[in-house]
């Protein structure tokens, strides 16, 4: 889809269809993009500009939406999507084969900008389950190639809040591991190989039914102490902001 006439800066925007969900997006101070009848309605920091448009509307409800200069506008966030890619540079001689980008355009390539990068996170939705940071995991990442079975934290949605925080350079990497175990959910297994499923066997006596109202009570109180508690660590003294996400490349 593109923009005619378009000639501002590339810019994200929350692609909207409800009245409901174009309130709310605004009230987070997002910018909007709405299409009726091939007539695109741009709103950017509280003002509305009016634009014919061409071509199909690849989007849904709440997708994030790239709008480069030149008014073609490509998907950047897929709300239908759990897991999500920021990506920080282009940067990479890794040669994977399912790359997109050219050797010398990867050599040659600038570095995301900082701005925008921290616009873009702005923007994550609400629903994202996994986050990927393209670089951070390359330089810093474990190689489990030779694993059966992954064992680390349990995460839930509270987990993103500190994902967001950290990558606005907000949260030190001291305090990191910390803030990761502070949600009380204990310990999750990935098993990622064949052998490992093979030796799963099931313990009938052991399996209990559950309340569901009960737990589902006991999981929302997890959830609001767990927030509470990363809260009141980024804001204590522990939290020194000098070893944060920008510093680490």
């Amino acid at each position: 889809m593109q923009i005619i006439n378009y000639s501002g800066q590339g810019i994200l925007a929350r692609f909207c269809i409800s009245d409901e969900e174009t309130k709310r997006c605004l009230e987070l101070s997002l910018n909007v993009l709405k299409v009726q009848a091939n007539i695109a309605f741009l709103i950017v920091n509280g003002k509305s500009y009016e634009y014919n448009t061409t071509g199909d509307i690849p989007f849904g409800e709440n997708d994030t939406v790239y709008i480069n200069t030149n008014g073609y506008c490509r998907l950047f966030f897929c709300y239908g999507e759990y897991s999500q890619t920021v990506i920080v540079t282009n940067k990479c001689n890794s040669n994977c084969i399912m790359c997109p980008y050219t050797s010398a355009f990867r050599k040659n390539t600038y570095d995301t900008d900082d701005v925008f990068l921290l616009k873009s996170i702005e923007y994550l939705p609400s629903n994202t389950r996994h986050l990927v940071i393209k670089q951070f995991i390359e330089k810093y990442g474990i190689d489990t190639e030779g694993y059966d079975i992954i064992k680390g934290w349990r995460a839930n949605a509270s987990y993103f809040y500190i994902a967001k925080e950290f990558v606005r350079d907000n949260i030190d990497l001291d305090i990191l591991s910390e803030l990761l175990s502070l949600g009380g959910l204990g310990i999750q297994y990935c098993l990622k190989s064949e052998e490992a499923f093979l030796r799963l066997k099931e313990l009938s006596d052991e399996l209990i039914t559950v309340d569901y109202g009960e737990f589902n009570e006991k999981y929302n109180q997890r959830d609001v102490s767990a927030r509470r508690k990363m809260r009141e660590l980024v804001d204590s003294d522990a939290n020194k902001v000098t070893k944060v996400f920008s510093t680490l490349f």
